[in-house]
């Protein structure tokens, strides 16, 4: 016997995709499934006893195999439309894909719509996707016999035992993840010119199936191109020049050229803080979970002093409401990710008090207590600038009594612009959360698992409080490293490989180490002591 959707069925050696058709209508048919707490696509075949759960838009296994399939089309109609073209998925903006012509010069005036029309004809064929399981050099002959030598290159630096090609009737596309068994599935979408390319847009698991509404994001392109620019330097824009990279020797070169990169973004942005000064006395920072924002601020500290300026910094910490005033999320436990959970209010009159050149005492946390206690007092002198660091930093509740004419806003959050491959681009989400698995485990006593569990509830709060406001910033600092992943790989692959099948989060675990088995390995010894790299694997100066 096994269990399907909930229904007990005999046991049948035909695939889940199969059995659902005679169950379901064609609109009910999940997306991909879940057995044993590992992902699968529905060509997978039942085994005796198992029990299996179907995986919709409004899970993120679901909407990840939503997203991979329209990609997948997207990829599919430009080739057959464009031929000629190499246009590549940049990266994820929020929760839509920015796609670009390598050469950024759009053949026609309706290249977007022509694509878009050849995407809405796939769908609406219901055609069945093709998957192919190769070894890593059965892949690399498939792309050279299709005149892809660039790819055949590419796969071959892949640490992975087996490739997944997908096609629909022609050529083959290599995706990462699972993907749907045909077109149909995919009832909603939008493709829209945006600045150099087009904005690949799909419901998610946060829109209730419907899509999601556009958001300004061109600041955080402008420094997507940086990183581009700094990519060309270097010659690395995908993980096979990273892993080519570090098989030449060129460790350090990556590390130094990085942390220059750096280094001149904190002189520029410190200059740009003096100019304004005094008319600026606050300088905000926030970002997502595992941005670097710690070390960001004690290494902006560090110029504004070298550019004579007094810097302070008032930890929003210390302004949490007491234990008991602290707001539940849905599920009943404290949430500490909502603006709410501190007291802006007191927060905000303070800084008011300090701009206005008042004596303020300022509260500090105790956490053994649950409660603020009297801390120091403080009085900004002639040179002085407050800095203030923490997710909420931009949020206008915190803020709302100072001018924005006296305000500096800085956003920071890692922007990676590396590619798989044209059809996979790398995630700075997943660099985000492998360097939350990281630190969670050198300092706060925390497995991956333990990091996996609460990492649901701080993307909650980072979508409705902390990148609502990642336009209002005054400057956006980009603080990825592109070889970061092969860093991470040291630390995280074997905790990751510990959580096994009997834990909810074995699937993401596989997902990842699936992620880092594209990366080469690297030593991190000559990583210096001040990087914001060494704020998650220790050995930080700071």
């Amino acid at each position: 016997m096994i269990e399907l959707f909930g229904t007990q069925m005999e046991y049948t050696k035909e695939p889940v995709y199969t059995l659902a058709e005679k169950m379901m209508e064609p609109c009910k048919i999940p997306l991909a499934i879940r057995v044993h707490n590992e992902v699968f696509d529905l060509r997978y075949v039942p085994q005796d006893g198992d029990i299996i759960e179907g995986l919709y838009l409004d899970s993120e296994d679901g909407f990840r195999a939503y997203r991979q399939t329209i990609m997948f089309i997207f990829m599919t109609a430009a080739h057959e439309i464009y031929p000629e073209l190499k246009i590549c998925l940049r990266r994820s903006i929020n929760k839509s894909t920015y796609c670009e012509v390598e050469n950024g010069v759009f053949p026609e005036e309706d290249f977007a719509e022509k694509i878009k029309q050849k995407m809405q004809q796939i769908i609406e064929a219901d055609l069945p996707i093709a998957k192919t399981t190769l070894t890593q050099s059965e892949a690399e002959e498939v792309y050279r016999n299709m005149g892809e030598e660039e790819s055949a290159a590419i796969i071959s630096t892949y640490e992975k035992q087996q490739i997944n090609l997908y096609s629909i009737g022609g050529r083959k596309i290599y995706m990462r993840g699972q993907l749907a068994c045909r077109t149909g599935v995919i009832d909603k979408f939008n493709l829209v010119n945006f600045e150099h390319g087009l904005m690949l847009t799909y419901p998610n698991f946060m829109t209730n199936g419907e899509l999601p509404q556009p958001r300004e994001s061109r600041r955080l392109i402008r420094v997507i191109d940086e990183f581009r620019i700094w990519g060309d330097i270097l010659g690395i824009h995908t993980v096979a020049d990273l892993n080519r990279a570090i098989a030449d020797g060129k460790t350090n070169d990556l590390i130094h050229m990085q942390e220059g990169f750096h280094e001149e973004k904190f002189s520029q942005i410190a200059q740009e803080i003096k100019v304004a000064f005094p008319r600026k006395r606050l300088v905000l920072i926030a970002g997502p979970s595992s941005s670097g924002k710690t070390t960001f601020a004690q290494r902006l500290k560090i110029h504004l002093r070298i550019n004579g300026l007094s810097p302070i910094t008032i930890s929003l910490d210390d302004y949490y409401k007491p234990r008991s005033e602290v707001p539940l999320d849905e599920f009943g436990k404290p949430d500490l990710e909502t603006v709410e959970a501190i007291d802006y209010k007191l927060f905000c009159s303070h800084l008011k008090e300090l701009i206005e050149g008042k004596e303020v005492t300022l509260p500090h946390y105790d956490f053994m207590l649950g409660k603020r206690v009297p801390g120091n007092r403080l009085q900004l002198g002639e040179g002085q600038i407050i800095i203030v660091e923490g997710i909420h930093a931009l949020n206008e509740k915190l803020s709302f009594s100072i001018r924005e004419s006296d305000k500096y806003k800085i956003y920071i959050t890692p922007l990676i612009d590396l590619q798989f491959d044209d059809a996979n681009p790398v995630s700075p989400t997943d660099l985000r959360l492998l360097r939350r698995i990281v630190r969670d485990m050198q300092f706060r006593d925390m497995d991956a698992e333990g990091t996996l569990n609460m990492w649901d509830s701080v993307q909650r709060g980072e979508r409705n409080y902390i990148f609502p406001f990642e336009e209002q910033a005054d400057t956006v600092f980009d603080s990825s490293f592109v070889y970061g992943f092969c860093v991470l790989k040291a630390f995280a692959w074997d905790e990751l490989a510990k959580i096994g099948h009997d834990s909810m989060k074995y699937s993401e675990a596989q997902r990842l180490l699936d992620v880092l088995a594209h990366f080469s390995p690297m030593d991190y010894q000559n990583v210096p002591s001040y990087s914001l790299m060494r704020e998650f694997i220790g050995g930080s100066s700071f």
